[in-house]
């Protein structure tokens, strides 16, 4: 390569702009809309898929909570932890059952996330189902063999919680998983 090649390759790297990180609100905008192009584009590069938002939240838990599958899919494919917990202590599988994306509980419960995972006021990601009325990600998750008998900071179980709400669909789902009865029913 002649010297004046060199330079101009020199130049040219020199004036190429370097990798913009994405903000919090640009990643948010991108996955809600599901603007996978734009996602491609800072999808392979770690640092970008480590900007949080405000709630500590990343890319991943967002692709959950919208139930943005393709997006969730291609995350995960980069090794993104199934585990992280935002500061509210809430994982991309929290978000999906949450919101009741069950599309996303598709892609992510193969992955095997940690179902005994504890959340606020100690609940387990089946109180989570219960509470928020979500069946179908109840019948996805008791699949799953997670832990059944698990209370939470009210000293309930998950059928503990369904009795209370008297929540039958859910109290029927639990009793067929071989959950154990609670002080809120009557005996099997």
């Amino acid at each position: 390569m002649t010297p004046s090649a060199r330079l101009t390759l020199l130049l040219l790297l020199v004036a190429a702009p370097a990798f913009a990180l994405p903000t919090a609100a640009e990643w948010d905008q991108a996955i809600r809309t599901g603007n996978s192009n734009q996602v491609e584009a800072w999808i392979s590069n770690a640092e970008a898929r480590q900007v949080k938002n405000s709630e500590g939240e990343w890319p991943l838990h967002l692709a959950a909570m919208y139930g943005q599958v393709g997006i969730l899919s291609r995350l995960l494919s980069f090794g993104d932890d199934l585990n992280a917990a935002n500061e509210a202590g809430e994982t991309a599988l929290w978000k999906a059952v949450y919101w009741g994306r069950n599309e996303a509980l598709e892609i992510l419960l193969p992955k095997k996330p940690d179902l005994a995972l504890r959340y606020e006021r100690r609940a387990t990601i089946l109180h989570i189902a219960v509470k928020r009325n979500q069946i179908a990600a109840l019948r996805a998750l008791l699949k799953c063999a997670p832990p059944l008998e698990e209370e939470d900071e009210d000293g309930l179980t998950p059928r503990g919680w369904a009795q209370k709400l008297k929540n039958d669909a859910a109290e029927t789902e639990l009793r067929k998983a071989g959950a154990l009865q609670t002080k809120f029913g009557n005996s099997d």
